[in-house]
């Protein structure tokens, strides 16, 4: 059985070519989580809860840190890096777009792909200047299936639209409060994407969804 791992790479529209950087687990998980939700909402009038579609999987895996072999081991550079994956990476805050690394799991047969959303270290033995040789990592992790967004190429402005895609059942309303945590800027989606009947959507079809601030803006 193969070595578990953590890949980390900037997010792209096309897959990285030697950019991802690795974290090899010195010992596999003895266990790991996955976590699934699904989205209701209850649109108002309606006593019934309407399927908005399943929230995105997290996944919650322990890596253990040991250099205890080594005559001067110190673990830090590792966890370094693992809590630096909570924060945008220095090349997407110089192009003004903060992102996360991606970050994938590997392990076999077992891929997840997603960012990571915290890193819980447990430090547990140390050189007498401080440094930790021996740590255990808890690392929760998002799922995305696709990149954020990118600007909208059609626009002048700076404005960031990300897009959705409808699925069996969606409607505007149902997409607001998933997107918004408010059915009732359902209006804000329509007017981007030119749409008349919100109870009405085409599966398959992709959204413009606007900015949060424009869209608790519209009435």
């Amino acid at each position: 059985m193969g070595k578990a791992y953590l890949e980390f790479e900037e997010w792209s529209s096309a897959p990285a070519v030697g950019a991802a950087r690795r974290i090899e687990f010195q010992f596999n998980p003895d266990q790991f989580s996955v976590k699934q939700a699904a989205q209701w909402v209850t649109v108002r009038g309606s006593r019934r809860p309407e399927y908005v579609g399943p929230r995105a999987q997290q996944m919650s895996v322990t890596m253990f840190l040991d250099a205890t072999d080594k005559r001067d081991g110190d673990v830090t550079r590792e966890i370094a890096t693992l809590l630096a994956a909570c924060l945008p990476t220095p090349a997407s805050t110089s192009r003004r777009q903060p992102l996360p690394p991606r970050v994938r799991f590997g392990w076999d047969r077992v891929h997840f792909e997603g960012y990571v959303n915290d890193v819980d270290v447990q430090y547990q033995l140390f050189h007498p200047d401080g440094r930790p040789i021996r740590a255990q990592c808890t690392i929760g992790l998002q799922e995305t299936e696709r990149p954020p967004a990118r600007q909208n190429p059609t626009s002048g402005t700076r404005t960031i639209h990300r897009t959705v895609e409808v699925v069996a059942g969606d409607t505007l309303p149902g997409v607001a409060y998933r997107e918004f945590g408010d059915p009732a800027r359902w209006r804000a989606i329509a007017e981007l994407n030119a749409i008349d009947d919100p109870l009405r959507l085409l599966p398959g079809t992709r959204l413009l969804v606007p900015p949060a601030a424009e869209a608790m803006g519209a009435t």
